[in-house]
């Protein structure tokens, strides 16, 4: 590993000379990078000196530096070709001097960008195509962020003293998990207990039957979450309507002090009550306000960690594209006209990105079924087909058990099926409803989002000129 330095490539603005939406983003990787690798170990077009040589101080980072980042953003293959010919389009002569010079070429695809296939790039550049890409999903910036930083790192040295970052991660969804499953070890003991009065004597067989109905629970709870949220979509839609025109924390206040209050009245019943309430219904009681409060305060976490401004990237989501398009509103009603340069800068970027979630999200509506599935969460995913899975795989055991003990039983045989078709149902009614209440929410913000949007534009029009916006 040699200690030597990193170049970050990027197109900054279009033919007609305007600023790209992505420019603040690679400005963020750089400032990244420079936190991460040391300031004077990363070259970024910013750090120029007014005065110098372009060309010449150009040449001479390249040579210094053994990694170039190259970032591509939607429309860069276009780009790219509305400048051939040109002896000033400095990007496309980075990547050949980078190429030519052996160079550790490092792509990062910003959201809906490609990686440009060989064929398609000009003959001194078609080695970009062959370079190992890591691309920028919505809502994945941070991830990539380590991506890139690991990548580097194989060839640069990072700086022998990196600040630590002043906010903590949200917690791991491991660490949440076992928190979760901790609160529902007593749940499941207790029903043990319960299903021995049943049986003469715990054996496999009994324990396989337990174990298939214990993880057949979360299945139900899910199934009847998703129903009660597709039942009540409209309702939900207007309660995401209004809480994204809250951009600070005072849903959260609102909510967290309404769960309080709940759970305070559920635990007075429950004391008052004393030996009238079964135990087993006081732990359902604790386990399902213990998972309440868990995720409001994830919910929390990640609403202080999304008050970036500018908005870097929005996530393709109904509630982050609200959210963030209140906050854009309610910087551009406390600025006033003129507005300078820098802000008019920001507001742009955050209109763009918006608006280009927007497009994800048109994108995301017309997806089947199946392509839905797919692009959900992979641990999301995984975890709930593992769960189904287990399921059948319990009651498999517990019928082969008993088999084993009392020999082949006809009812078994009619259990497992039921128990298998049971859990196929209540998995595909599951997603079913899932995929029926995100197609409703949106929806609901694709009807709201370009009047909404004009109306920002409206107002940040006249914040920059304001005699020209009302002559208009």
């Amino acid at each position: 590993m040699t200690d030597r330095r990193v170049f970050v490539n990027y197109r900054q603005r279009d033919g007609k000379g305007e600023l790209r939406p992505h420019a603040l983003i690679a400005e963020a990787l750089a400032n990244r990078l420079q936190h991460y690798f040391g300031e004077e170990s990363v070259y970024f077009d910013t750090t120029l000196r007014p005065g110098a040589k372009y060309a010449g101080v150009l040449r001479d980072r390249l040579a210094d530096s053994a990694v170039v980042v190259v970032i591509i953003h939607r429309e860069w293959l276009a780009d790219l070709g509305e400048r051939v010919g040109s002896h000033k389009d400095w990007v496309h002569w980075e990547i050949a001097e980078a190429l030519a010079a052996d160079k550790t070429l490092i792509p990062v695809l910003l959201p809906g960008a490609e990686l440009p296939r060989f064929g398609d790039l000009p003959a001194d550049i078609r080695g970009l195509s062959a370079a190992q890409a890591v691309t920028i999903p919505f809502g994945g910036l941070e991830t990539a962020y380590h991506r890139v930083f690991a990548e580097i790192q194989k060839v640069v040295a990072p700086a022998e003293d990196v600040p630590r970052p002043e906010v903590k991660p949200i917690p791991q969804r491991a660490g949440l998990l076992a928190l979760g499953l901790s609160t529902l070890v007593p749940v499941l003991l207790q029903l043990g207990l319960a299903l021995s009065e049943y049986f003469p004597a715990p054996t496999a067989t009994f324990w396989m039957i337990a174990l298939a109905i214990a993880l057949l629970m979360p299945l139900v709870l899910l199934l009847l979450i998703s129903a009660t949220i597709y039942a009540l979509r409209h309702a939900v839609n207007w309660i995401d309507r209004e809480m994204a025109q809250l951009t600070d924390d005072r849903p959260f206040f609102v909510f967290g002090a309404g769960v309080a209050i709940f759970s305070g009245t559920a635990v007075i019943v429950l004391i008052v009550t004393g030996e009238n309430v079964a135990l087993e219904l006081r732990m359902v009681v604790f386990a399902v306000f213990m998972f309440v409060l868990l995720g409001m305060a994830v919910q929390w976490l990640k609403n202080r960690g999304g008050k970036t401004w500018p908005p870097r990237l929005v996530d393709a989501r109904p509630g982050a594209v609200m959210s963030a398009l209140a906050v854009l509103a309610k910087k551009l009603e406390q600025w006033g006209a003129p507005l300078p340069m820098a802000d008019h800068r920001d507001a742009r970027l955050a209109i763009d990105q918006v608006s280009c979630a927007a497009r994800t999200l048109a994108e995301h509506a017309e997806r089947g079924r199946l392509a839905w599935w797919r692009a959900t969460s992979t641990r999301v995913r995984m975890a709930h087909t593992a769960l189904a899975g287990a399921v059948i795989g319990a009651a498999t055991a517990a019928v082969v058990t008993h088999w084993a003990a009392v020999g082949f039983v006809l009812v078994d045989v009619l259990w497992w099926a039921a128990t298998l078709a049971a859990t196929a149902v209540i998995y595909a009614a599951t997603l079913e409803f899932h995929y029926r209440a995100e197609r409703s929410r949106i929806a609901t913000v694709l009807a709201d989002i370009p009047a909404a949007i004009e109306v920002q534009r409206k107002r940040l029009a006249y914040l920059v000129d304001p005699l020209a916006a009302r002559l208009g």
